[in-house]
Formats: structure tokens, sequence, C-alpha cells
């Protein structure tokens, strides 16, 4: 019992560890980059004083403090440094030849981050100001706290709050939705056979014409698989990519028809037709998506969808013809095609993913060529079924998942 007992904790033991595992890779794959958050919070701070105007000059970067060790808070300032002086608006002390001078007058960065000493410092040293902040990391961003203290007034002439943010991401999901503006379009042409004066048979057109031509719009559900690649740099541009398949999208039985022709003084002909097609397709629709910061809405609200669609076309004709003559036909033909797309993606809220696109067909799509069936009385002609070119519209709603 005690063996037991003991394999059992072991066993649970076990799975724990392996779950332990199992989040901490799942969270480390996942974690936002707080090097990544800290850049991005520093390109901020240097486009806002690109854009201002400081009544002094000479400058030094005091102190940066942070609350994670994971930010190298010394890199942070020699940073800021160099970003003031690309501003070109300052004359800056660097970190080096600021603790050589505090050295001198027996002073020292270290716990003298208040405002009184941060303005004897810099009356004993020689500069107009100095810059101090601190880093708080959170999970998702980084909160950077900037200011600039006059040394000859103790005013703060400048104080920022600055989020810095790693915009990576992977969205995944699933959507249904309705497809609508294919035009499918095809001729069907009937002649009966006769000898001619060798014996050979030719096909003949009935008097008056037997052509059946049909053009009729097509609207069918799909169903989509949706992922959504994010850059760490860029929240306005992200990388889409939706795999659509629509199953068995339409089917023509509108055809059927009572044929009865006298030919050569003796009623040969009396057929009874039925035609019917099936259309499927599957698409992968690679896309980059814009989100532009419209009326000051948050940027994940709206975005425009700008590429390219990888069609599979999946096309069925199944063709009866009865009584004297009897011909059978049934057979799938395989289209591949490059269209143009765009749209645009709307999220009401954070998980919901309404996508409203348009695909362009920009000339008709031959789905096959001219298909002849033929017996000893009937030939019946398949005359090049094609989608016709124009606008086709997609609408999906689903769900979304952000890592």
């Amino acid at each position: 019992m005690l063996n037991v007992s003991i394999k059992e904790e072991m066993a649970m033991l076990s799975k724990r560890l392996f779950l332990a595992v199992v989040m901490l890779f799942t969270a480390q794959l996942f974690a936002k980059n707080t090097d990544v958050m800290v850049q991005n919070a520093l390109n901020k701070f240097q486009k806002d004083i690109e854009n201002r105007n400081f009544p002094i000059s000479k400058v030094a970067v005091y102190h940066i403090d942070s609350n994670s060790p994971k930010v190298d808070t010394l890199s942070v300032q020699d940073q800021i440094t160099n970003l003031l002086l690309e501003s070109g608006k300052f004359r800056v002390i660097d970190r080096q030849s600021l603790n050589a001078l505090l050295k001198e007058q027996s002073l020292s960065l270290t716990g003298m981050v208040d405002n009184a000493a941060m303005v004897k410092a810099g009356k004993l040293i020689g500069v107009e100001g100095f810059f101090f902040g601190n880093i708080n990391i959170g999970t998702n961003n980084v909160i950077f706290t900037i200011k600039l203290i006059d040394v000859e007034s103790s005013a703060l002439l400048y104080s920022k709050t600055i989020i810095g943010e790693d915009y990576s991401s992977v969205e995944l999901g699933i959507a249904g939705g309705y497809c609508t503006g294919y035009n499918h379009s095809v001729t069907y042409e009937y002649l009966y056979n006769k000898f001619d004066n060798s014996g050979n048979i030719i096909s003949v057109p009935f008097d008056p014409p037997a052509n059946y031509p049909i053009n009729k719009s097509m609207d069918f559900p799909q169903f989509t698989l949706i992922y959504v690649q994010g850059f760490k740099n860029s929240k306005n541009f992200k990388f889409g990519l939706n795999i659509t398949y629509a199953p068995e999208t339409d089917d023509l039985t509108d055809l059927k028809n009572d044929l009865n022709y006298r030919v050569d003084e003796y009623n040969l002909h009396f057929f009874q037709t039925e035609i019917s097609t099936a259309l499927n397709y599957l698409s992968f629709d690679p896309d980059a998506i814009i989100m532009p910061n419209l009326f000051g809405l948050n940027t994940d609200l709206f975005a425009l969808t700008l590429g390219a669609s990888l069609h599979f076309y999946f096309y069925n004709i199944h063709s009866t013809s009865s009584g004297q003559a009897s011909i059978n036909y049934d057979e799938d033909f395989t289209k591949i095609t490059i269209l143009p797309t765009f749209g645009a993606i709307i999220k009401p809220v954070k998980f919901i993913h309404l996508i409203v696109k348009g695909l362009y067909i920009p000339s008709d799509i031959a789905l096959a060529d001219n298909i002849t069936l033929s017996d000893t009385y009937l030939t019946n002609l398949i005359n090049k079924p094609f989608l016709e070119k124009g606008l086709v519209f997609n609408i999906s709603l689903g769900f979304t998942y952000t890592f």
C-alpha cells in the first residue's frame, strides 16, 4: 500500500511539474519584450521633445530609476543623452563627465534624486537643467515618466508620462459568413444526329434552335480561419491570412425541358434533359492590414485590408438526357486563379472580428472547355461554363483570440 501511495504521489508531482513547465513556456512565448517596450517609450519621447522649445540648453541626464532589474538604467540614461543631442535643442554632458564633475564636488548620484539635491549639484557643476525619471514595468507595457528641472529657478520645465508598448502579437480565430456577387453563365445547346451521304453521323441544329443560356447569381455560406500577425514596432500595420472554404455553393437544377421533334417524317426524338452544376472553392487570402487612427478612435476598432486571393475552384457538371437518346455525363474540373482583394475589419469589442471584403474578378473565369456529349440520336454541347467578371463581396463574423 505504501508503494502504491508513493507511486501516486510521484505521478501527481510529475503532472504538476509538466503543467508548470508548459505554463512557463507559454508565458515566455507570448510575453512582451521589455527592451522593445522601453525602446518604444524612448522613441515616443524623442518625437515629443523634437516638437517643443526649451528656455535652457545645457543639460545632463541626472538619474533614471526602475522598479525592475530587467531594465538597464545606465544604458537608458545613455540613450536619453543621445536622443537629446540628436534633437539639436541641447548641449548635453554625458554620464561619464557628469560623474567626474560630481566626484570633484564630493557629490554622488546615489541617494540624491530629490529636487533640492539636483539644484545644488547643478549649480556646483554649471548645468542649467537636469533630466530625471523612472521606468515602471507592467505586464504588457512600461510607464516611462521623465522630467526636466531648471537649476536656477527649481521649476519643472517639462514633465511627461509615456506608455511604451510591444505591438507584436498573434491573433487566431474562426468566422462564418456569406458570399454574394458571383454570376455563373453557361449555354446548353442541343443538336440531332443524322447520317450524311457517306454514311457518317453529322450533328444538325434543330429548327428552331434548341439553345438554353443560363446566367444565374450565386450566393452561398462560407467558413474562414483567421490569422493575424502584429509586429513589435508597428501599431498601424499588421499581416493577415484568411483561409476560406465554401462548400457546395450552388446547384443549378432549373433546366428541365421536354423536346419533341419530327425528323425525316418520323417522330424519332423525345428527350427529357436534366442539368445540374455545383461550385466549391478554397481560398488563401494574404492581406496587408492598415489601421488608421480615425477620429481619435482606438486603432484596433477599424482597419483596412489590401491583398490578393489564391482561389481553388472545384466545379462539377452533371447532365442527363433520356428518351430514345440516353446520355449521362458527370465530371469535376479544377481552376486556380489569383484575384485582388480589398476590405475592412471592424472590431466593436476585442474578440469580435467582422470582415467585409471585396474580391475583384478582372476577366471572365472559364471553368471548363466546351464539352460535347453525343450518342446515335443526340449531341449535347456545354459551351464554356464560366464565372462573369465583376465584384464579389464576402461578409464574415467571427471570434478571435490575441496572444
